[in-house]
């Protein structure tokens, strides 16, 4: 059934050379993974001694705030950062499907540059001297998900436009895809995320975390400013920068804030992606070289009836293709 091979191929090449201007990431783009970790389960307690709100909203009292696995992944349009949790519910009815969390993803891309500080007050934390951080993403629900530069004053509303939010199939992944365009130096990113329990009225929307809980209030801090708001940090499990050790490193005494770690990924995996994404780059550029000329001399803003009753003409093909000789195709 060759002949059935080659009708199912010219298709898929079609199909694919129309969704290379399509208004989202097309289908058949490869994807690359610039950056995966996981991060220890059942560390959702700060320095190691944060307890949840007791009010029943927050049960089971355990996972709501568990990050356990980072990743960071492109196409050819778009980036997409992916925050695992142990468990995801939506009591408030977020439309993105979360509304427990609020997730600070800090990116240090260039060398020498960046600010130590966060971009508000919330979390309550520093960053390693020799990483400072250029980009910001702010992750929550509600549409409120933006993106910072290190040099936006802090009254900012931040960059929303097409970057998009949304939980994944699997019930537990919180995907942010911002646009290519926003973010460089992809070569040199390394990572601080943050996570915290999202409060409208806490500073910077975390939820502080006091000495006693309460109903709605984090409990094991110390009522002060000092101690970190923030409940899940990725980290490695063993080593001088644990989580614990992380976070625990804020001083009452000396009245400083806790210092933490970036995270990278390792440079044979990164040199990889990034291979991958040239070459998607000059798959993408080649089919355009060769197909713009006509697109240019028949624009389909202006003939796009005859690019709709096309692209009509290619699915009933398709369908009557499939229905005829799709068990072929499969089984061949």
């Amino acid at each position: 059934m060759l002949w059935k091979k080659w009708f199912f191929g010219v298709a898929a090449f079609l199909i694919m050379i129309f969704s290379a201007w399509g208004p989202v990431s097309p289908a058949w783009a490869l994807e690359a993974v610039l950056f995966e970790m996981e991060d220890p389960s059942g560390d959702d307690f700060g320095p190691g001694t944060y307890r949840y709100p007791t009010g029943a909203i927050f049960a089971p009292q355990k996972g709501l705030l568990d990050l356990i696995k980072f990743k960071v992944t492109a196409d050819n349009k778009f980036y997409y950062f992916d925050t695992t949790m142990a468990r995801i519910s939506n009591p408030w009815g977020a439309p993105e499907g979360f509304s427990h969390p609020i997730i600070n993803i800090y990116i240090d891309a260039y060398p020498n540059e960046g600010k130590t500080e966060t971009f508000r007050e919330g979390a309550y934390v520093d960053f390693d001297l020799d990483h400072g951080w250029e980009y910001f993403i702010k992750v929550t629900g509600w549409k409120k998900t933006a993106l910072y530069g290190y040099k936006d004053l802090t009254g900012a509303p931040g960059l929303k436009k097409d970057i998009e939010t949304r939980l994944l199939e699997d019930g537990k992944t919180i995907r942010v895809k911002v646009p290519q365009a926003y973010l460089a130096n992809p070569e040199n990113w390394y990572y601080y995320v943050l996570v915290g329990s999202l409060d409208g009225a806490g500073p910077d929307n975390f939820r502080p975390v006091m000495a006693q809980t309460s109903l709605w209030q984090l409990g094991g801090g110390t009522n002060t400013n000092y101690d970190p708001n923030v409940i899940d940090l990725l980290a490695p499990e063993k080593g001088a920068k644990t989580q614990q050790a992380q976070l625990g490193s804020y001083s009452l005494k000396n009245g400083t804030l806790a210092v933490i770690s970036p995270v990278a990924a390792e440079p044979q995996q990164l040199a990889g992606a990034l291979k991958k994404l040239g070459k998607l780059a000059r798959i993408e550029d080649g089919i355009k070289g060769f197909f713009m000329p006509f697109f240019n001399k028949y624009s389909p803003s202006r003939y796009y009836p005859v690019y709709i009753a096309g692209g009509l003409a290619m699915g009933i093909v398709l369908l009557l293709g499939w229905v005829n000789f799709g068990k072929y195709f499969k089984n061949s």
